[in-house]
């Protein structure tokens, strides 16, 4: 479970990800602003984790 709001290192956290999404069946991304005309998911931690989600 992330925010996407991480303060460390983005390859660290894409790196889990990609992991996660190898042995999930599905990785679900949950983002209660993406609901917002023009939002797009700007912070680094959330543009790591994008490619190894399933559905958002």
């Amino acid at each position: 479970m992330s925010d996407g709001w991480e303060r460390g290192e983005p390859e660290l956290l894409a790196a889990r990800m990609r992991r996660l999404h190898r042995s999930a069946h599905r990785v679900i991304r949950a983002d209660p602003r993406r609901a917002r005309p023009g939002h797009s998911p700007l912070a680094a931690g959330m543009a790591a984790e994008l490619p190894s989600v399933d559905h958002s």
